[in-house]
């Protein structure tokens, strides 16, 4: 009994080394063929591609930035005077013009409620609805 078993774990471990070098010789032929396959590829057009994207990705946070800037400095001078509800509205309005793409990505319409609070507030707190 102890003959077939070791002889059974012999076996197995003789397919699992077969195994482990057959998915070796398959990786190995894998990356052989990726590197025939970059060699093919005509290096300066992936180059100029990166160029384009890196070009690209800098204008995108170049403008991203701009856009962090005017809404801190906005949120800045409201901390100091709560402005007119209409000018909250037009600024937002001004956001989503100069910068529509990273208004609706980046969600930026959902700040509006929490900067239009304090300005809502200073309008109302002297009203009194059960006055006529």
């Amino acid at each position: 009994m102890i003959y077939n078993l070791e002889s059974l774990t012999a076996q197995e471990e003789n397919r699992i080394l077969q195994y482990g070098s057959k998915n070796r010789r398959q990786e190995s032929m894998k990356q052989e063929k990726l590197v025939r396959k970059w060699t093919e590829i005509d290096l300066q057009q992936l180059l100029d591609q990166l160029k384009v994207k890196m070009e690209t990705d800098s204008a995108n946070m170049m403008s991203l930035t701009e856009l962090v800037q005017r809404i801190q400095r906005f949120l800045e001078e409201s901390k100091l005077l709560p402005p007119h509800p209409l000018d909250v509205l037009s600024f937002f309005e001004e956001m989503q013009i100069d910068f529509p793409v990273e208004y609706y990505r980046y969600k930026v319409f959902q700040l509006l409620p929490w900067t239009l609070q304090p300005s809502i507030e200073q309008e109302f707190k002297d009203w009194n609805p059960l006055e006529v």
